[in-house]
């Protein structure tokens, strides 16, 4: 084995290094001398003489400037390793201070004395205090105690005498204490919790305070407000739980638990909520990764005028595959939503929607005859490339008449939307050029911001949003805003920029009438049946 490094077994093992150490280490050489071998061996023990070079190699040596010292001489007595420097050197050459062994030439500058006793002790051994000082281990531990707030060794003559569970602490941190509002015990000023205008130690704030989910400030229990928000009991303050959605029947606050009106069943989320998304396909689409599905999903918007009736219709339209929520744009109404779903799914639930539109006609709710309700589908960005969205939206904005046709918002009456439809969906002249096309198309995998309220919006950061459409609980002019979405996607996939026109996209339409019934027949007709109530 390797000799013994006296100043990794005895520096490192005792927890302390003299600052000299490493220098001392570069002036001490192992003494070797070459062998019969031709090869370098460490030499004999220059204390008792005893081993060949080479028998010494495996026992163990130290280090000394005249030469080696074996472990019989250092363990015997005779030589000594100096705990600063770690020579080895004569036992009467070196100086006891308290259990370490220093040379002649490490006294000067390594032993200090106590700042407590004046005794000699090694520097690095002591033990610094509160007032700066170091102090030998005997004095640290006789005279000197851990202060409980600050944490330092200070003087057991200048702690305060307070009572045994806070004790010990020093003058300075008692004059720094403050006393808990709950329960009277003196805690350190910094480690105080503030609420209700009161100081409060760690303990009885934890038990008499939560944290608002929304502002992050300390609300007492007996204050809080306790509302379930996305599975999860949430606690807010007053002024926050004012922020969310009221029911307008009955006034509660509108959470995952519903509202008293809704009896806890079917629930009217506030208009933020974002549920956790699931994903509908068929049995045989489920092998395909949910990025490389096409998917689909609508919000129809429906008002009534007896607030009475709603609890019952969100319980006939509540489905594992739709949710509701609120928006201020409704004077009595929701919102029906779905998760997204794939073309396949949709064609065997076109019975299941179209039971639940007309159970929402049929107690008196209407989405056509309103000059506030729309009904927007979104598609999965993720099936486009930017040059197949590009066309998609050329074929919306460059045909706005046949857009704004397809969309049955522009009607003679009280109903006429078309206002909403410049306002919410626009298909201004902006959109009709060819460059902001592009632009946008390529900023598809962003966030572009001041483009929400356009016919195709592309803020969202997963899907494509067409905005354009009316609201319609007729399921005939319903199945044809979606048949228009999966349509236009097909045909400007295959089609040239060139013949991104309506003649085009009619007679396609035409050729593939079976896939969509419902876009062929009010195509046929020019929309002869549009001006009709839905």
């Amino acid at each position: 084995m390797p000799p013994r490094d006296v100043f990794n077994t005895f520096a490192f093992d005792n927890g302390w290094v003299a600052h000299s150490i490493a220098n001392e280490l570069d002036r001490v050489r192992w003494h070797t001398a070459r062998g019969e071998d031709g090869l370098e061996h460490y030499t004999p023990c220059i204390g008792c003489g005893a081993g060949e070079a080479a028998a010494l190699d495996d026992g163990e040596l130290y280090r000394s400037r005249t030469g080696n010292v074996c472990s019989t001489c250092v363990d015997g007595g005779t030589y000594r390793v100096c705990s600063c420097c770690s020579d080895c050197a004569l036992a009467d050459t070196l100086e006891q201070v308290h259990d370490a062994w220093v040379c002649a030439r490490c006294v000067p500058t390594e032993v200090a004395e106590c700042g407590s006793c004046t005794s000699r002790m090694v520097r690095g051994r002591g033990t610094r205090v509160a007032t700066g000082i170091s102090v030998c281990v005997t004095c640290a531990r006789t005279h000197y105690i851990r202060c409980h707030g600050c944490s330092q060794l200070v003087h057991r003559s200048t702690l305060h005498d307070l009572n045994d569970r806070w004790a010990p602490t020093c003058v300075s941190c008692y004059e720094d204490q403050v006393t808990c509002y709950s329960c009277g015990d003196r805690i350190q000023g910094s480690d105080a919790h503030e609420g209700n205008g009161e100081l409060w130690c760690g303990r009885c704030h934890e038990q008499s305070f939560r944290e608002c989910s929304s502002c992050s400030e300390s609300v007492h229990v007996n204050d809080a407000i306790r509302l379930q928000i996305r599975g999860r009991t949430r606690s807010y303050c007053e002024t926050c739980a004012n922020d969310f959605d009221r029911c307008r029947q009955c006034d509660a606050i509108v959470t995952d638990e519903g509202c008293q009106c809704a009896g806890g069943g079917a629930i009217i989320h506030p208009y933020n909520w974002r549920p956790t998304v699931k994903f509908f396909c068929q049995p045989h689409e489920m092998k395909v990764p949910v990025a490389q599905r096409l998917h689909f999903g609508f919000e129809l918007e429906m008002e009534s005028g007896r607030r009475s009736d709603q609890p019952a219709l969100l319980e006939r339209l509540k489905t594992e595959w739709s949710y509701f929520k609120a928006d201020g744009s409704l004077s009595n109404g929701f919102e029906w939503v779905t998760h997204p779903f794939t073309w396949a799914w949709f064609g065997e639930h076109r019975a299941d929607i179209e039971e639940r539109l007309r159970a929402a006609s049929s107690a008196g709710y209407r989405s056509y005859n309103t000059t506030t309700c729309g009904l927007h589908v979104h598609m999965s960005k993720s099936a486009f490339t930017s040059f197949h969205l590009f066309k998609f939206m050329a074929l919306v904005y460059q045909n706005d008449e046949f857009t704004t046709l397809l969309s049955q918002r522009v009607s003679e009456g009280e109903f006429n939307q078309e206002p909403y439809l410049h306002k919410y969906a626009s298909l201004s002249a902006e959109n009709l050029n060819t460059k902001n096309l592009i632009r946008k198309a390529r900023r598809r995998s962003r966030n572009p911001t001041g483009e929400k309220y356009v016919a195709v919006n592309v803020m969202p950061p997963h899907t494509v949003e067409l905005r354009f459409f009316r609201g319609t609980l007729h399921p005939p002019s319903f199945f044809k805003a979606l048949e228009y979405a999966r349509a236009a996607y097909d045909f400007s996939a295959v089609t040239a920029v060139g013949n991104l026109t309506d003649a085009h996209f009619s007679e396609w339409v035409f050729k593939n009438r079976k896939q969509f019934p419902n876009l062929h027949a009010f195509i046929s007709t020019r929309g002869a049946d549009a001006q009709r109530d839905a």
